[in-house]
């Protein structure tokens, strides 16, 4: 398929909902950048170039960065990519639409005037921040840092009056993380890397001990910030990645690490960590941990203001991360699993998480709300069809979740299940009900255990002899069911039975209350 009109339109049409403003070629990669009637109204989508050709395909990379990207995302400081598509067998990554990149910001910034210093401690201190988020998420080496593939967000544009005057103003430019193509790729003997931006151990690793060339990656970006071009030159107007790549080689090894004058002490330091960064011997770099205590009291000496807000967006960063981390860790897998290819891949990985959580302490609530999300996603993947072996897996983690709130169901609240969102609010008002926590994890388990056909006589008879409280959980899920299906009035009957049933709640009143509020309004509908 070549690109025409034929191919925009059915793009368009078919794919995209929305139309196509720009497309942008890059190393084997695609990316259309789609406006569309919602929001956000800009999103983008990266594929392979064979999607626009008729030459043979070959998924491999795409699957790759696709598997990557899912296992690393989570976390506001590497892109998040938003769900998947397929189109003639190659996968599209729907991904946030981004205002550029850092060779576009370093760019246009010539253009005007050089980055501040401030600017330059601040943008550096996301990027590396970043890193140290990618590594404990799982990606031990990016292998192909580049200023193409660190993307911003302007925050000005989604925010009035930010950033606030009191900082910095290269606060508006959020960094994110990309490009995740070879990451990891080292543990199958490919080193990666763009020339430019390859560290000696990617050319050659055979005289080094270490691997580590994000730390030098960073360290080239670091100063084509600070001053405007590549340190392998004192030429800004050289365009250094036309070099061939053994003079890169050459200059990675041995060369000078060219710097323009330092006007003061910060700048100095900033240097002197670059320099450090792009040491020719990965052992003498210094840990990302290390870049980031520095640059840190760079930018407290340059504007301790900025550092606490940018301290402040990291925090708010890590506590979205950690929020509800499970069960969005789950979605982004059964999201990448609409990858045919990625399937398989996606399903062992949920099973051996519950596997090795079921062969676990599973006397605690931890415990117990985790196999809870893992044997709902692996059943999702599963379906009716699952195989003997996994059927047994499923029924052991049922009847244990289930056996666990008959006894323990008064230790279970909502907030387990669903926690509230408490940055900044230490005390957060509450909305969902303790009952339907309890409820969710109970029924969802037994109908697991009924649609597999083993849900036997003696744990039936448990859940009968249950007691009111489960009595309760066992009518909700009647009652919820009927309401879904617009029998408003019998629903509403049910629900009162629970409040007679369950322990008091005020969440459990309003409820109570919102349901037959509808309830008399679809009636008075009705009888108009």
């Amino acid at each position: 398929m070549s690109w025409n009109e034929h191919t925009r339109e059915l793009l368009e049409t078919r794919v995209f909902k929305g139309k196509i403003v720009d497309r942008r070629k890059g190393r084997g990669g695609l990316v259309y950048i789609i406006e569309q009637d919602a929001h956000p109204k800009y999103i983008a989508y990266k594929t392979i170039q064979e999607l626009e050709s008729n030459l043979s395909i070959d998924t491999e990379r795409i699957d790759r960065e696709a598997r990557n990207w899912f296992s690393f995302a989570g976390h506001p400081l590497v892109i998040n990519p938003y769900f998947t598509e397929t189109w003639d067998g190659i996968p599209l990554i729907c991904m946030p639409y981004c205002d550029g990149d850092l060779r576009k910001l370093i760019s246009s910034e010539l253009e005007s005037k050089k980055l501040s210093l401030t600017s330059v401690v601040c943008l550096s201190l996301q990027i590396v921040k970043g890193m140290i988020v990618a590594n404990r998420r799982g990606m031990v080496h990016h292998q192909d840092i580049k200023p193409e593939n660190l993307l911003y967000i302007d925050l000005s544009k989604k925010f009035c009056d930010f950033p606030p005057s009191h900082v910095d103003l290269s606060l508006r430019y959020s960094v994110r993380i990309a490009d995740f193509g070879v990451a990891n790729a080292w543990s199958d003997n490919h080193l990666g890397g763009t020339n430019a931006y390859k560290a000696p151990e990617q050319y050659d690793p055979s005289p080094y001990k270490t691997f580590a060339p994000d730390v030098f990656a960073v360290g080239v970006v670091i100063a084509e910030l600070f001053q405007g071009y590549h340190p392998a030159t004192k030429n800004s107007a050289t365009k250094v990645w036309k070099w061939r790549g053994s003079k890169l080689k050459k200059w990675s090894i041995d060369g000078e690490r060219h710097f323009s004058p330092s006007q003061n002490p910060q700048a100095q330091e900033l240097v002197l960590l670059a320099k450090a960064m792009l040491a020719a011997d990965p052992d003498k770099r210094p840990s990302f941990q290390q870049c980031y205590d520095r640059l840190a009291s760079i930018l407290n000496v340059l504007s301790s203001n900025s550092l606490k807000q940018l301290e402040l967006l990291f925090d708010y960063f890590d506590y979205i991360s950690n929020y509800c981390e499970l069960p969005t860790e789950i979605d982004r897998y059964l999201k990448l699993a609409e990858i045919p290819s990625q399937r398989d891949f996606v399903k062992e990985r949920i099973k051996a998480r519950l596997r090795n959580t079921l062969d676990g302490d599973m006397t605690s609530l931890e415990s117990v709300i985790r196999v809870h999300h893992l044997a709902k996603a692996f059943y999702q993947m599963c379906g009716e069809e699952c195989i003997h072996q996994d059927r047994e897996l499923l029924v052991e983690a049922s009847s244990k979740v289930v056996k666990f709130v008959l006894r323990y169901h008064a230790n279970i609240t909502a907030d387990h299940l669903w926690p509230r969102f408490s940055f900044g609010e230490p005390n957060p008002k509450k909305h969902v009900t303790d009952i339907e926590a309890k409820a969710e994890i109970l029924n969802t388990s037994i109908e697991r255990l009924q649609i597999v056909g083993l849900y036997d006589e003696q744990l039936k008879e448990q859940v009968e002899e249950g007691g009111n409280v489960i009595r309760a959980c066992r009518i909700l899920n009647v009652a919820s069911k009927l309401w879904l299906e617009g029998r408003r009035a019998e629903a509403c009957d049910l629900l009162h039975q629970v409040r007679q049933l369950a322990p008091q709640e005020p969440e459990l009143e309003n409820l109570y209350k919102f349901w037959t509020t509808v309830r008399d309004l679809t009636k008075q509908i009705h009888q108009r």
